[in-house]
């Protein structure tokens, strides 16, 4: 069972109306984050070929250019990764346009609370499988492909933003990359 302290306590509510710049700048946190593990994965490929390939090649190998060939195209493989990482991200966005409909959530200790003109309903903390703050908004992840953009705009004030991060941190735990609160 979940655990709230006294500072959270306190529901958070925001109306979000998705404008196009939002799904733009969510798309590149969407790409960042798929591009950090790839790039990681890709560097220890490439440095695990190099010494491989340098501990045995013969000297007319290495002199032939056929190892320089080969570092060459480990190198530009990442290029080629992070392209179709780029795209798939930013993609994505592409085909989502803004609803014209305002969303409402309502978070609470208890659940997150969805709203619209076309449907409503709850999702208990557990659905959350990920929260990531970017510098204009709160990404919500329900699965790699599926989440929440909620602006920082849309909120009435900081005591909101920080009210949120607070919320966050207690329910979602250590799946959560929020900033500090303003007022610490």
């Amino acid at each position: 069972m979940t655990t709230v302290s006294p500072e959270c306590a306190a529901s958070v509510e925001v109306d979000v109306d998705l404008e196009m710049d939002d799904l733009i700048h969510a798309s590149y946190a969407l790409f960042f984050r798929r591009a950090r593990f790839m790039l990681l994965l890709h560097g220890l490929l490439v440095l695990t070929g190099i010494v491989v390939a340098l501990s045995h090649t013969s000297a007319f190998a290495a002199r032939s250019g056929t190892v320089w060939f080969g570092i060459i195209v480990l190198l530009v493989l990442p290029v080629l990764g992070l392209a179709l990482v780029y795209w798939s991200a930013v993609s994505q966005f592409e085909r989502a346009t803004p609803k014209a409909a305002t969303m409402s959530y309502r978070f609470s200790p208890a659940a997150l609370e969805i709203s619209s003109e076309v449907r409503s309903g709850w999702l208990p903390w557990e659905a959350i499988s990920e929260a990531l703050e970017t510098k204009k908004s709160f990404l919500l992840f329900l699965s790699p492909d599926e989440h929440y953009v909620l602006p920082k705009r849309c909120f009435p004030n900081s005591e909101d933003i920080d009210s949120l991060r607070t919320l966050l941190r207690e329910q979602v735990g250590t799946k959560a990359r929020l900033k500090e609160p303003t007022g610490a």
